[in-house]
């Protein structure tokens, strides 16, 4: 009979974290994709960067009003094309930045590095927290690599 009440209990225990955690996901409201806008090297008479001292990957955020704009910029190989997918589940912001080259790849890239701006706009922001990760796919790599796993307030 005590086996009983404890795996009832336990179980209890266990519905009742899986509610409370499942409800705080889907508190956040839904955003709203605007567009992408690609800057840096992703023009195609984009000069290459030739400054080394400023390479370094880089991501920021900004909100404005109603809308969130979030800002990646990646040091790459040269004449990629990139495509930027953006996906919400709950509070959970994923974008990925997707180089797009195909097979044999050397018909894509050229031989330099090249610093690429992703302007990332959202629109109905009212305040909410996100879990936000951002992902690069390089068809060079057999995994897809987390560039940032940032908390967006």
């Amino acid at each position: 009979m005590k086996r009983i009440y404890t795996v009832l209990i336990f179980s209890a225990l266990i519905f009742v974290f899986l509610t409370c955690t499942d409800s705080e996901r889907q508190t956040a409201s839904t955003l709203w994709l605007l567009r992408t806008d690609y800057g840096g090297c992703n023009g195609f008479m984009e000069v290459p960067r030739w400054n080394w001292e400023i390479n370094e990957d880089s991501l920021s955020w900004e909100i404005s009003n109603d809308t969130l704009k979030i800002f990646s910029g990646i040091e790459y190989i040269c004449c990629a094309p990139f495509v930027v997918e953006s996906q919400q589940n709950g509070d959970s912001l994923t974008i990925m930045i997707r180089d797009t080259c195909y097979t044999p790849y050397e018909t894509c890239y050229c031989r330099c590095m090249c610093y690429y701006e992703f302007l990332t706009l959202f629109t109905g922001y009212t305040g909410d927290r996100y879990h936000l990760a951002v992902w690069l796919h390089d068809p060079r790599q057999v995994q897809d690599s987390l560039l940032w796993q940032v908390e967006i307030p």
